[in-house]
């Protein structure tokens, strides 16, 4: 399935402007969806990151720093993943999340397209 991420942002953004309680999850979505496309995951990681700073739901904040968390890993520092790891020690996925931190694990290309 392709997806316009040009249009995606346009439509989450115009929501984002027509209803404020839309704004957590609309960010967290287009974020997701810019993730997995080479040309925009920076920008996606500054929605999650923006849409984490004002998240209110503690549920949509774990949601947030999990998607951070794997673009860190797979595509930056481990280093700086562990620091996002520690506010997701309570979250039911830190057994695979913890895993991918360690050394011995190696993240191959298919793992990297499948996300």
């Amino acid at each position: 399935m392709n997806v316009d991420i040009e249009q995606a942002e346009k439509y989450y953004l115009s929501a984002v402007s027509y209803d404020s309680g839309y704004q957590q999850l609309a960010f967290y979505n287009l974020g997701a969806t810019m993730l997995q496309n080479k040309k925009y995951r920076k920008k996606g990681k500054r929605y999650l990151q923006k849409g984490v700073k004002h998240c209110k739901d503690e549920f949509m904040k774990i949601k947030y720093k999990e998607a951070l968390f794997i673009y860190t890993v797979l595509y930056e520092d481990k280093k700086d993943a562990k620091s996002i790891i520690k506010d997701l020690s309570d979250c039911e996925h830190i057994d695979v999340l913890s895993m991918m931190l360690k050394e011995h694990y190696q993240l191959n290309v298919d793992y990297q397209n499948g996300l």
